[in-house]
């Protein structure tokens, strides 16, 4: 195509002259414009295309998690005192004898521990109870005035109490208590409020 367009402005050109040469003074043709149009085929279009290769995608490394450090507890300042109660309390009562017999007058040794700070005067008894029946006393030895030292002291507590058994023993609770200055009967307990009343059996003779 490009070949062709070039010979047609040849020969227009080359005819020009020879008619300026054989006559007069001839009048020049407009100049009759050329375009020259370039085509490329197909495969150098496809040959001039390239494919743009994107580079690869850059890998992030994941990102460092944070570590909060565990929290200092703090150290104990002291070790927790135990605070002990304040009163007079019973932590004990034995009996005496250990094996008491029908119509046999029992002894009670109670222990007592006095945190008040000071003596106290206390009127104390032992009531005793059947092992069944714990609201109603079955029997009570002698009431008696007695001063409590400070700290723990064991004191003898009796009196005209006894019973008689005939067929098999009988189980009994014996309880401390003592008597306010109203003549209020109250029940001595131990310092953790736990009660120390002592079981036995009177068994016959």
């Amino acid at each position: 195509m490009k070949s062709k367009i070039i010979s047609f402005g040849l020969i227009v050109f080359v005819a020009g002259l020879l008619a300026a040469c054989a006559g007069g003074p001839t009048p020049m043709p407009a100049p009759i414009p050329v375009f020259i149009v370039t085509a490329e085929s197909p495969q150098a279009i496809a040959a001039t295309a390239t494919t743009a290769t994107l580079a690869p995608a850059a890998t992030l490394a994941p990102a460092a998690t944070a570590t909060r450090p565990a929290p200092t507890l703090p150290r104990a300042l002291a070790t927790a005192t135990r605070i002990v109660n304040l009163g007079v309390f019973v932590s004990e009562i034995k009996l005496d004898p250990a094996a008491l017999k029908s119509n046999q007058a029992p002894m009670f040794d109670v222990t007592f521990l006095n945190t008040t700070g000071q003596k106290q005067m206390y009127r104390l008894l032992v009531k005793i109870y059947r092992a069944e029946e714990s609201t109603i006393s079955f029997g009570e030895m002698s009431k008696v005035d007695r001063e409590i030292p400070l700290q723990t002291t064991s004191l003898r507590l009796g009196g005209d109490w006894k019973t008689m058994v005939v067929m098999g023993c009988e189980s009994f609770v014996a309880r401390a208590f003592y008597l306010t200055t109203e003549n209020q009967v109250v029940e001595l307990m131990r310092p953790d409020g736990s009660n120390p009343a002592k079981a036995f059996d009177v068994c016959p003779s």
